[in-house]
């Protein structure tokens, strides 16, 4: 029997992606279940009109394919990528993945309107009338703008795609999509094509500055339309100056501030009318096309739709809806259930808390606005949501220009994001440490919405380098983040600084307005942590070497720039962001240079590795020369009679985690680390640079109760106390909300702020107890170890979905009795190693280490164990 499944079939890690080079086609087999055993396998490539241009078969343990010498990817292509399973049994399962090739769009010119009464705060509309001269077998439409745009056909969106083509380091690339319009010309050959253009990052407001045109002054679209008939001919429509173009009813937008749509405007029904006699000519624009590259992740979706849970009248008479959670995107007002035949003008504000008083609180959005208006709306407008903008908030406050019942149901929240699939779980049987681990999932959802943002309210929303280092770990054993994290790494290569330097945001907009702001230590170090990250997660060489030149310029940058090539940057730092251990200063009581040395010499450690791993012998050499020079610096610089002469918590954090130590250092070192938090009350005083290692430094080190009571603490500062807030997403300060209901200051006061959110890299590896070994990449071989004692739970379980397929641990613990479900992927091997036993208990064979009261058991590829053993 042959069955279409789902295999998770990616195609250059993406689905549905627009390719110029063909690297790799992946699938999972346990996606067929534990049962099935597969036998044989096929891969096919084959374009829309059958041709094939590949067929192999492929090893009943391959679950990737990489050899694609011979394939030509002739350009303006729709192409098949087709699995086929075989098992055992004689079964057949597959799955096909759709994917575009690319085009240089030919003849097409960006155009831009010559009608622009808004003074370029409102849209522009574009028009085409496309007649094909028979019916096409394809018909692909490549498109992308200056600006954000959406693409119709008649009156029907082409895409569920948002915010296109997303936010890229625009001097070097914009991004450009491929759609597929076969359906409409298979049901006339005749089609209008519509687009609507809208500000977004390219020349609407950026940073606290609300600076504009930070990449152009001038919003422009452009587009390319190939039609395939049976007989091989082709058509091609392209923009050019028989297009027509107009301004829109969408009067104001901007990523901050929203969007303000005037539904009495000549054009507020464009989509529905085809009489286009009023427009004017589209003016063409002398703009290059040379920075046009495909789509490099999955473009924005709606991923969820929430529901209100409350509406209620605030103390100062707001009429305010609560969804029940912080999220990030967009609110769709059904207009006919709330609004009859009278024009109103409907305002709606957005909010992410609400203050002591039971008000909303506008204060830690700074200058943004946050803010939708519908001008003149009227019941047979029916639903709408905004276009080219998108809000974090829990609370939506109604108010309208003339009294109205406002009902609740009227209102759906639509969450924004990039849709990256879900691979990580943590369930267990504390309330509070799942409500913490859904909280670092929203925060992660918020905050990807096309580049890892620091924060998706104010007047900010900014790729920092930093934010995105410590919880890349985080975010990958939660969703699958390989393109979109490789996509954003591209923009620090281009916007990397000409002596190797590393802004602090990407796209980089600080440094053009700040130019001091950048290479601090941890900050820029996301240059060699990410792709690195991305490597141990994914076990694909090619994101090193394609970072590769980016992160020696790093290095070679933290090398050159101070006296000695040991030191690190003696320059500008953020220090350790956020912490609580100096009063006073956000940039925390660690000094700069102890933190700019203990990061070069990290970075340089993962340079010798992966300089061994790309075969660049003389580079791992001259690395690891200046990691032993580090070494020796830090030792004569830093240490003192056997321990650090910085006294903080995150000194003695970095020191374990990046710095070569002799065993008695290490020792002194960890308990001096563990007395410090025991000292403070049980409490952390650390902040963006030390938290992300803070527990595992401890549980690696032998205090793995002092983690976990780090990790359960619920008084301030701690990551429960924001849970007992009521908090649904992981907050920029640990009392954003202080003990008594007022604020942090308003100027920095995000509520959805994933930094600390990084134990999620800790629970996944110490709760759950997934995780690999040194030397694996990919996963390949397996560590799990989860801390069942000493993490005094009774319950935990989740998974890891890895390129190799599904991990899964899941363990009870009855008053010492402990009972264990263990999965590993085929094609794996490991360790399952089980803590603080009791000899002789374990149900499954094991060696024990009975100075470390550990069993070890072998793992091996498509296992599923159970067992039960007693804990000491």
């Amino acid at each position: 029997m042959r069955y279409k499944t789902n295999l998770n079939l990616l195609v250059n890690y993406q689905a549905q992606p627009v390719l110029t080079s063909l690297q790799r086609v992946s699938w999972q087999t346990d996606q067929l279940g534990a049962n099935l055993d597969v036998a044989s396998g096929t891969l096919t490539i084959q374009q829309e009109d059958g041709r094939q241009l590949l067929s192999v078969a492929v090893p009943p343990t391959t679950n990737v394919w990489r050899d694609f010498d011979g394939v030509q990817l002739v350009p303006e292509h729709r192409l098949l990528a087709t699995v086929t399973l075989t098992t055992t049994t004689g079964d057949q399962y597959e799955d096909t993945a759709t994917f575009f090739t690319g085009t240089d769009f030919g003849q097409a010119a960006w155009l831009t309107s010559p009608v622009d009464t808004a003074a370029g705060e409102g849209e522009f509309l574009f028009s085409k009338a496309l007649t094909l001269t028979a019916a096409p077998v394809a018909v692909t439409m490549y498109a992308s703008a200056r600006g954000l745009y959406e693409l119709y056909v008649g009156e029907q969106k082409v895409s569920a795609d948002l915010l296109t083509p997303g936010w890229t380091s625009y001097d070097h690339t914009i991004q450009y999509q491929a759609y597929d319009l076969t359906p409409f010309f298979a049901q006339a050959t005749t089609q209008q094509l519509n687009v609507r253009l809208g500000n977004g990052w390219y020349l609407g407001m950026l940073t606290w500055d609300r600076v504009k045109n930070m990449f152009g002054d001038q919003k422009a679209f452009i587009g390319y339309c190939v039609a395939r008939f049976a007989d091989g001919h082709t058509e091609v429509c392209a923009t050019d100056s028989t297009w027509q173009s107009t301004e829109g009813p969408i009067r104001l937008n901007e990523i901050y501030d929203g969007e303000t749509i005037d539904f009495a405007h000549a054009q507020a029904a464009f989509l529905e009318v085809t009489d286009r006699s009023t427009w004017p000519q589209a003016q063409v624009l002398d703009l290059a096309k040379r920075v046009l590259t495909p789509q490099q992740d999955q473009a924005c979706r709606v991923t969820q739709v929430v529901a209100p849970m409350a509406m209620y009248q605030t103390p100062n008479g707001d009429v305010t809806i609560d969804f029940g959670q912080n999220l990030v995107g967009r609110v769709r007002v059904d207009l006919a259930a709330l609004l009859g035949d009278a024009p109103t003008t409907l305002t709606l504000r957005h909010s992410e808390v609400i203050d002591a008083q039971g008000n909303p609180y506008f204060g830690n959005l700074r200058e943004a606005k946050e803010t939708v208006t519908l001008q003149n709306a009227t019941a047979k407008v029916g639903s709408y949501a905004e276009h080219f903008s998108f809000q974090g908030f829990r609370y939506l406050i109604v108010t309208a220009s003339r009294p109205l019942r406002v009902v609740k149901t009227a209102f759906q929240a639509e969450v924004i994001h990039t849709p990256m699939p879900r691979t990580g779980a943590f369930a267990s049987d504390d309330a509070l440490l799942n409500r913490l681990y859904e909280n670092i999932v929203w925060g992660q959802r918020g905050n990807f919405v096309d580049v890892p943002t620091d924060c998706p309210q104010r007047d900010e929303r900014l790729g920092w380098t930093g934010d995105t280092q410590v919880f890349i770990s985080t975010g990958l054993y939660n969703f699958d983040g390989y393109a979109f994290y490789a996509k954003w790494l591209r923009d620090l290569a281009s916007d990397q600084l000409p002596h190797g330097g590393v802004p602090a945001v990407i796209p980089d907009v600080v440094t053009r307005l700040q130019p001091q702001t950048h290479s601090s230590a941890a900050w820029g170090d996301a240059a060699v942590i990410c792709p690195w990250t991305l490597y141990k997660f994914y076990g694909d060489e090619t994101i090193l070497a394609r970072q590769y030149d980016s992160m020696k310029r790093w290095i070679e940058f933290n090398s050159n720039a101070g006296p000695t090539p040991y030191a690190g940057n003696p320059g500008f730092h953020y220090g350790d962001w956020l912490a609580l251990d100096i009063e006073g200063s956000s940039e925390g009581a660690t000094p700069h240079p102890y933190l700019a040395c203990c990061f070069h010499r990290y970075t340089a450690a993962l340079m010798q590795r992966i300089a061994t791993i790309l075969g660049h012998a003389d580079d791992a050499a001259s690395y690891q020369a200046l990691v032993a020079g580090i070494d020796d610096y830090f030792n004569q610089t830093y240490i003192k009679d056997g321990e650090l002469t910085i006294a903080t918590q995150t000194a003695q954090v970095l020191a374990l985690k990046m710095i070569g130590l002799t065993a008695t250092q290490r020792q002194a070192i960890a308990a001096r680390l563990n007395s410090m938090v025991i000292n403070n009350n049980t409490h952390l005083n650390t902040g963006f640079v030390g938290t992300p290692y803070l527990l595992e430094m401890l549980t690696q080190h032998g205090y793995a109760k002092t983690a976990v009571a780090l990790l359960n603490q619920k008084s301030f500062p701690s990551w429960l106390y924001s849970v007992t807030k009521g908090a649904t997403t992981i907050w920029e300060h640990w009392d954003g909300i202080k003990l008594d209901g007022t604020f942090w200051y308003d100027a920095m006061n995000s509520f959805n702020h994933y930094a600390f959110g990084a134990v999620g890299n800790w629970m996944y590896r110490y709760l759950i107890g997934i995780d690999q070994t040194e030397a694996s990449a990919g996963f390949s071989n397996l560590v799990i170890a989860p801390l069942v004692r000493d993490s005094k739970r009774r319950y935990v379980s989740g998974n890891y979905q890895s390129v190799r397929g599904n991990i899964a641990c899941a363990w009870s613990n009855n008053d010492g009795q402990v009972a264990m479900r263990v999965q590993v992927p085929a094609n794996t091997t490991g360790q399952l190693i089980l803590r603080d036993a009791r000899f002789g208990s374990c149900s499954l064979e094991g060696t024990y280490d009975a100075a470390q009261a550990t069993y070890t058991i072998p793992l091996s590829g498509g296992q599923a164990l159970q067992l039960t053993y007693q804990v000491l």
